[in-house]
């Protein structure tokens, strides 16, 4: 298989994590931690390329990298959602916002990048059957990770957060809707 981008592990990567333990913390909301929790999970979108052989030397490459980005998300979750809900600083609801679209942007992009490897996946069915299996999966980790997020943002920007959940929704949608095509 041709070299691509550890994008297109988003779906993949974080998906098989397992939602039941993700519980909010009983302890007060630190936006740094959950900026710089959702920060690494972006940056980890953007890997550089790697080569990965074909068949089943090459699922299990692509589910090495999902587990590093699924413990990732399950780190920003962790660091985002707690019970209370936070009064944050505006410096700070600038920063959750500005990670949060980047996170937004690296994953549609991630998204967009399976979808256009999809053929390549298509000649390698446990790849493909891998990423099937898990977009849905993924959808409600992020879903969740999107709603501690909104819990914790003041009013006014909450249309903000609430538009990249929508963006990220409508490309998880889009992909999961081509790779359930077979």
């Amino acid at each position: 298989m041709r070299a691509f981008s550890a994008t297109l592990f988003i779906a993949a990567a974080s998906l098989s994590g397992d939602a039941a333990n993700l519980n909010k913390r009983d302890v007060p909301y630190n936006p740094q931690m959950c900026i710089g929790d959702i920060n690494t999970l972006s940056q980890q979108l953007i890997v550089d390329a790697f080569e990965t052989s074909v068949g089943f030397e090459g699922v299990m490459e692509i589910h090495n990298e999902e587990q590093v980005l699924e413990h990732l998300l399950q780190q920003s979750y962790r660091g985002c959602c707690v019970d209370t809900p936070a009064n944050i600083k505006e410096e700070d609801e600038a920063a959750t916002i500005d990670a949060v679209g980047n996170y937004a942007s690296h994953a549609t992009a991630a998204l967009f990048a399976m979808e256009i490897k999809k053929p390549d996946f298509d000649v390698t069915p446990p790849a493909n059957e891998h990423f099937r299996g898990h977009l849905v999966d993924l959808t409600g980790m992020i879903n969740d990770l999107f709603s501690c997020v909104a819990f914790n943002t003041p009013e006014k920007s909450l249309p903000i957060i609430k538009e990249y959940n929508s963006t990220v929704a409508d490309a998880f949608a889009k992909a999961s809707t081509l790779y359930a095509e077979d």
